[in-house]
């Protein structure tokens, strides 16, 4: 990558940044509302997660990336929500918003958190 691109998507980076949290809240709204969650609201968390998973790694942040295709695919329509489902879902969002918070910069490695497990999908 050439500094130039590197320079505007730092850049861009604070503006997907929020637009993140925002998907992140999403899911996070899924997860409380538990059993009662609607298919709507699961359609739209799992939407949410996709976009995380692809605009975050476009960013380089391929670890937050790969946390939220892990929250994608328990989401996914047929996929059966348990509690301990939930409590993954809960986990993981909360790893994938202490992610996107820690990170300044994309490309700033200082800022990429390290030793967090891996993330196995299912």
């Amino acid at each position: 990558m050439t500094p130039e691109v590197r320079r505007r998507l730092d850049e861009l980076w604070p503006g997907v940044q929020e637009a993140a949290f925002a998907h992140v809240a999403v899911i996070e709204a899924f997860t409380v509302s538990g059993a009662a969650a609607t298919t709507t609201l699961r359609t739209t968390a799992r939407s949410a997660a996709h976009k995380l998973n692809g605009s975050l790694g476009m960013f380089g942040r391929h670890d937050a990336s790969t946390v939220a295709g892990a929250i994608e695919r328990l989401l996914e329509v047929d996929a059966t929500l348990t509690p301990e489902t939930l409590q993954e879902l809960q986990t993981l969002v909360a790893r994938l918003d202490t992610m996107i918070a820690s990170t300044a910069s994309p490309h700033d490695d200082a800022t990429v958190p390290r030793g967090s497990p891996p993330i196995v999908g299912r």
